[in-house]
Order: C-alpha cells, then sequence, then structure tokens
C-alpha cells in the first residue's frame, strides 16, 4: 500500500554553486557512498543535484516529515543493478518506523539544467 508519494526538482547551476561554495555543503548532505559516486561521473553537479532531489522526494514522501534529530546523510541514494535504492539510517529510520513504511522506491533523472526525483513510500502492514 502506498503510503505518501513525493517530487522535487533540483537547479544543477544551484547544485554546483552550492558546491563550489565550500566542501561542507556536500559533506553535510551527502554519506561517503553518495561522495564516491559523485567523484566517478561524467558531470558530478548533476548526480548530486539527482540525489539531492531524490533526498527531498523521499522526505515528501514521508509526509514531509523534518522533525529535530533527522540528518540529510540519514537518506543514502544509491544503485544496484542499475536500481535507484533508498537505504534510511538514524532518525529517517525511526520516522518511517512509527509511519509503518517498510519501503521507499525512488526514481531519478537529470538533465543539463535541472534534476528531478519522484519517492514512493509503502507499507505492507495494515
Amino acid at each position: 500500500m502506498i503510503v505518501g508519494v513525493g517530487i522535487d526538482l533540483c537547479s544543477v547551476a544551484r547544485m554546483r554553486r552550492e558546491l563550489d561554495r565550500s566542501d561542507g555543503f556536500a559533506t553535510a548532505v551527502f554519506t561517503p557512498r553518495e561522495l564516491a559516486a559523485g567523484r566517478l561521473a561524467s558531470h558530478p553537479e548533476r548526480l548530486f543535484a539527482a540525489l539531492f532531489s531524490a533526498k527531498e522526494a523521499v522526505v515528501k514522501a514521508m509526509h514531509g516529515a523534518e522533525p529535530a534529530g533527522m540528518l540529510w546523510q540519514d537518506i543514502e541514494i544509491g544503485a544496484a543493478d542499475g536500481t535507484a535504492r533508498v537505504t534510511l539510517l538514524g532518525r529517517a529510520r525511526e520516522i518511517a518506523s512509527s509511519l509503518r513504511i517498510d519501503h521507499v522506491r525512488v526514481a531519478f533523472t537529470n538533465t543539463e539544467a535541472q534534476a528531478m526525483a519522484c519517492a514512493f513510500a509503502t507499507s505492507t502492514g495494515p
């Protein structure tokens, strides 16, 4: 059963500015795995914009949950076999549990100018 849906759009130029401004932004928002994937990408600013958009979409799918203590790094977006996956950690996992969310699916894409993501939070419980 779908519990929540989230969608987000991120400007690649804005992401480029944030990344150029300081390393602190990237390390505060992205997990070590996400940072490593970005270093390998041919257009890192596009990938980071897509990852950020995916994290925003996940938050929205979790009913816009932004409670105290949740960090951007509590949501990790990765790929396994070409399929995007979401790993919830720390406070994000706790929030998902309290909302009876047992899985979050995400899809994202990017162009030279924009990145977009859509997330679905699902539950197999009552």
